[in-house]
């Protein structure tokens, strides 16, 4: 009796090993790929030059649209576009000069003309030569090419007031430009500047993230590829600590065109494969998932 009952109690646990190693089988099985989850992450750099007056972000920090990363020093800028006005300034007060040159010779060019009319008529009496009318037509077109070219000095000013405006507003804007700002909802993932820091265009300041929206990339064997579509909703999970799952809706967002050899970090369902094929996920986060997390999938 003693040893049947040894028996019976091995027995029962060799069916309770059993049992659980096809749970955890069958559990293991239910994935149909596995992968790891990354996101798209950029650079944002700066496009001013001067002092970091303002850099009030640290790493984890999420970010909304338009919140401030850094405020670069304009002080340099400000004196710039000072000095621009003050040059308008002296190029207005040109303007003056030249039209009092202009109807100086304005009136000039009117006394002419009727010293031409009184000529013609007495020509006409033969109270004048040929000469003196030749002479004063001389004088009114000579009159008339300094009436040009005085107005093209204005033409001149103007254009260089247009110049001077140009530079202004560039002036402006690279001030706009010194204010950098989150372009989207983000993470920040890393910064690369502290304040009062030198920067210059180009500088990196801090690496963004859309952590709300993870992708999860996964790898699929010939086999499974008629199985995959885009816009298809699957079923996405990352390990509990308790052995379980947390479970999300994923969208497949995209399946590649051309296979690829398997990378060496990923299994797929069946051994390995030598060639597969890549897919993105979309997944909604939670705050859960990190990148580099490995995840599993399975296909509705």
């Amino acid at each position: 009796m003693k040893v049947m009952s040894k028996i019976t109690g091995i027995s029962s646990i060799l069916l309770v090993t059993l049992l659980l190693t096809s749970a955890c089988n069958n559990n293991h099985d239910e994935a149909d790929v596995w992968g790891n989850f990354e996101t798209r992450d950029y650079v944002i750099s700066s496009q001013a030059q001067g002092e970091c007056l303002k850099f009030p972000v640290e790493e984890g920090h999420k970010l909304r649209s338009g919140d401030t990363i850094a405020v670069v020093d304009t002080s340099v800028i400000h004196l710039e576009i000072r000095s621009i006005i003050m040059q308008k300034e002296a190029v207005k007060a040109k303007f003056p000069s030249v039209t009092a040159q202009v109807e100086v010779q304005e009136e000039k060019l009117v006394t002419l003309k009727k010293d031409e009319s009184r000529i013609k008529n007495m020509l006409k009496q033969k109270a004048a030569t040929e000469k003196q009318l030749d002479d004063i037509q001389g004088q009114i077109r000579m009159t008339e090419k300094s009436i040009k070219q005085i107005k093209t000095q204005n033409k001149s000013l103007f254009a260089e007031l247009g110049v001077l405006d140009a530079n202004i507003d560039r002036l402006r804007d690279k001030i706009q430009r010194a204010v950098v700002l989150a372009p989207a909802n983000a993470t920040v993932l890393e910064t690369f500047v502290c304040q009062h820091e030198l920067v210059a265009p180009g500088k990196p300041l801090v690496k963004l993230a859309d952590m709300d929206n993870m992708v999860l990339k996964a790898w699929i064997s010939g086999n499974q590829l008629s199985e995959v579509k885009i816009g298809q909703e699957v079923n996405v999970r990352i390990d509990k600590g308790d052995g379980g799952y947390y479970e999300y809706s994923g969208t497949v967002s995209h399946v590649a065109d051309e296979a690829e050899f398997t990378p060496t970090v990923i299994q797929t369902k069946e051994e390995r494969v030598d060639m597969v094929y890549a897919i993105d996920i979309r997944v909604k986060n939670d705050g859960r998932i990190k990148i580099g997390m490995p995840g599993d999938v399975v296909f509705n």
